[in-house]
């Protein structure tokens, strides 16, 4: 397995990530439950999101119209 080091000033909280992506952070917390949400980081009982790993996941959803499939299940 690589190590890939990360930055500890680098990572956000959930209260950060959410809006970052456009979400409220019980939504957030709901698709990290449910899964189909953004990788995280858990880190004792601290979950942290990495902004490169948020972007990656907002782009994997990029559609260009209503009728595009969805590659993820739908959030509850």
């Amino acid at each position: 397995m690589t190590h890939i080091p990360i930055a500890p000033k680098s990572l956000m909280t959930a209260r950060e990530a959410a809006p970052y992506i456009g979400l409220t952070v019980t939504t957030l917390a709901k698709i990290r439950y449910y899964a189909g949400g953004p990788p995280f980081l858990k880190l004792g009982a601290a979950v942290r999101y990495e902004p490169e790993r948020l972007d990656e996941w907002l782009n994997l959803r990029r559609a260009r119209n209503t009728s595009d499939g969805s590659s993820t299940p739908a959030t509850p």
